[in-house]
């Protein structure tokens, strides 16, 4: 107990998963092990406010979910227009330079609460390879993000429209499905 009396969370204290820190640093460093380093990052500081704030993870979570589908419904957007279909009205090079900029704030939020979920429990999603190939598709996502909004100031410039290309939008928008799921699996595998 800490001197308000929240009990901190604090990892085990195991022979086989003491935190690296107990050892001796400079010479104990290349010991490091995949549990030492998830049980050193949920005895941080940061870790053990967001561990013991009544409703801090779970609010953490909204907001990556909230923005999760605000870029998803960003990129559906894009999509549908990249597929020739969706914002008839307005160009390509129009709505990627009124969206991609929200985009890529809706990326950095997403980033930042991803990232703070992963410091408050490590192990719940770094031990897990569903983990990785999520967060190889946000790569992906955000190339793919990247090259059509180029693509159509490219065309823009050129004073054509963008090509329609529906597989690219067909894949840009399973690619984010993807990552949705990929997300959920976390919890699960």
């Amino acid at each position: 107990m800490d001197r308000v009396g929240i009990r901190l969370l604090a990892p085990p204290t195991d022979e086989r998963s003491r935190c690296w820190r107990s050892r001796n640093p400079i010479k104990g460093l290349h010991k490091l092990t995949p549990t030492d380093f998830y049980h050193s990052v949920t005895a941080t500081a940061l870790s053990q406010f967001i561990q013991t704030t009544h409703g801090m993870i779970a609010s953490i979570q909204m907001v990556h979910i909230l923005c999760l589908a605000c870029v998803f419904a960003l990129g559906l957007a894009l999509a549908l227009r990249l597929a020739g279909g969706g914002f008839d009205s307005e160009s390509m090079d129009s709505l990627s330079r009124r969206f991609v900029p929200a985009i890529w704030i809706f990326v950095a939020l997403l980033l930042v609460t991803g990232a703070l979920l992963i410091i408050a429990e490590p192990i719940r999603s770094l031990p897990k390879p569903v983990f990785y190939i999520k967060m190889a598709l946000v790569v992906l996502a955000i190339s793919m993000t990247s090259a059509i909004a180029r693509q159509a100031r490219r065309a823009q410039r050129a004073g054509t429209t963008a090509p329609v290309n529906r597989a690219l939008a067909v894949v840009y928008m399973l690619i984010w499905c993807s990552i949705i799921v990929a997300g959920r699996m976390i919890a699960y595998y």
